[in-house]
């Protein structure tokens, strides 16, 4: 019975710009998405049966595990593929905190696709693996990558960057589901003009230029609905960040340091009860 284990990441949105909207109420998006040191932990274990069969159990006990499951969809989504009937079982390890903006069930569906790509040695490049990807969710091809990239359309079309650099990164959730319609749907209400900006960078150098860049148009509307994400922000600046933003569609917030100290003293200070706070860093394409 071999068994893959992979990190499934988590991310942040160091830019996060919203050009337009489409009929079918979908929008359009330029972002630059940046995958983490954190996340959940996959395990795919495939046993040779007679008849093929997917099974997912969780360490959340609040996370639903049947068909679905994004992990479940994602391995239905190859079994075309399947070279033989096989029962596939899939553990989820979870510590990215449900509904809070950091992609934590994206990449757990990407981690599974993964998987089975190298156990039935198909040999699907990242944009392949995006094809079956974007029909499970609109940030699933960019975990396909694992990379930080520039994401557009409604997430799927995704180019590398050329450079970015490793970060510490301090993330504060504040122990509340945010649900993504929820937000998006405020932000319509608003009805905000389009800006008009320039592309999203390509590279970026170091901390610093990182840091000047950070946009999240989502952002402004999420302090609204819940102040706290914009209290917490500012707490992360008064405790050394060189910046802070809002991951996403919230209410996860970041804040990017100098060091992994400064974060860490940092975490002791601000944490609250009820609220998850995580060091970690960028993983990086310097």
């Amino acid at each position: 019975m071999p068994t893959v284990t992979r990190l499934a990441p988590a991310k942040i949105n160091t830019i996060l710009r919203i050009t337009g909207t489409r009929p079918n109420g979908y929008h359009d998006l330029e972002m630059v998405m940046v995958p983490l040191a954190f996340g959940d932990e996959i395990s795919v274990t495939i046993t040779p049966t007679e008849m093929t069969t997917i099974t997912v159990t969780c360490t959340d006990p609040a996370l639903e595990c049947d068909e679905t499951n994004l992990c479940y969809r994602a391995a239905a989504a190859l079994l075309p593929l399947a070279p033989f009937p096989q029962a596939i079982s899939i553990a989820i390890n979870k510590h990215c905190p449900v509904g809070a903006g950091l992609g934590g069930g994206s990449s757990d569906a990407a981690a599974v696709l993964l998987a089975l790509n190298t156990f039935w040695g198909l040999e699907l490049s990242p944009d392949q693996l995006g094809e079956y990807a974007v029909k499970l969710g609109a940030d699933v091809p960019f975990f396909c990558h694992g990379v930080p990239a520039v994401c557009e359309g409604i997430g799927e079309k995704i180019t590398a960057l050329t450079k970015f650099p490793k970060l510490s990164i301090l993330l504060v959730n504040p122990g509340f589901h945010l649900a993504t319609p929820t937000v998006y749907k405020a932000y319509d209400l608003q009805l905000t003009p389009q800006k008009s900006r320039g592309s999203c960078p390509q590279l970026f150098e170091g901390l610093q230029e990182v840091a000047a860049t950070l946009e999240n148009d989502l952002q402004g509307v999420a302090e609204e609905l819940h102040p706290i994400i914009r209290s917490i922000r500012e707490d992360l600046i008064q405790l050394g960040a060189v910046a802070s933003q809002m991951s996403g569609s919230g209410p996860t917030v970041f804040g990017i340091f100098s060091s992994d100290a400064d974060a860490k003293r940092a975490a002791e200070k601000i944490k609250q009860p009820g609220w998850k706070v995580f060091v970690t860093e960028t993983l990086s394409c310097e």
